[in-house]
Formats: C-alpha cells, sequence, structure tokens
C-alpha cells in the first residue's frame, strides 16, 4: 500500500447510534478537500481502536506488544520507576509538617496519572 503524502485530519463523532469518522486532507490551511466519511459500528470500532492503539504503541516505542508477558514486563518497568520516584517524594514531602495525607496521597496520585497517561 502506498503511503498518503499529505496531512489528513481526523475528526470522530456519534450521529444515530452509530461513529462517524471524517477524514480530510487541508489544502494549503483553507479548504478541506478528499474529504471521507465513514459510519461504523460501535463494536467494530472498539476492535478497531484497540488494534490502532497497538500499532500505535508498536510505532511510537518501537516494541511490538506480544500478549501478557511484555505488558507484564512493561507494567513492572513502570512499578519500579513508580516506587523510586514515590521514595523521592515522601523523603521531601515528610519535611514539610503542613502537609496532610491527604495532599501527600494527591501528590503521589498525580505523579503516578501522569506516568501512565
Amino acid at each position: 500500500m502506498e503511503p498518503h503524502k499529505d496531512p489528513v485530519f481526523v475528526r470522530i463523532g456519534l450521529d444515530n447510534g452509530k461513529v462517524v469518522v471524517l477524514f480530510s486532507t487541508d489544502v494549503h490551511g483553507r479548504v478541506p478537500a478528499n474529504m471521507s466519511i465513514w459510519e461504523v459500528d460501535p463494536r467494530e470500532c472498539l476492535r478497531s481502536s484497540e488494534e490502532l492503539a497497538t500499532l500505535a504503541f508498536e510505532a511510537d516505542s518501537g516494541l511490538k506488544p506480544v500478549g501478557p508477558a511484555l505488558k507484564a514486563t512493561l507494567i513492572e518497568n513502570h512499578r519500579m520507576k513508580l516506587t523510586q520516584r514515590f521514595s523521592v517524594i515522601l523523603n521531601s514531602l515528610r519535611h514539610d509538617k503542613v502537609k496532610s495525607n491527604g495532599q501527600i496521597a494527591q501528590n503521589l496520585v498525580d505523579v503516578a496519572l501522569k506516568e501512565i497517561f
């Protein structure tokens, strides 16, 4: 398959219980051209989005997800990295007597969510 050379813009929405995907190319930032609109069954979108996420992960990271073993390895690597970061954060926040346990917990959750998302 020959790759598309022009930038492609994707918009996604809902219409009558179907997922609507609009693909268009932009001509010099002024006029959408070569538009294509797809109506897709929600179940097919779920399957396709999972495949897209897998391929995007592989394209971005260079790692090919091969199943639960690789996933477990990635989780363990993140766990080790976050454990070290949490240790540093807790050591620094422990000295701040005005921080409540809730504020410390919120700080740790924020760090974890930034790492995940």
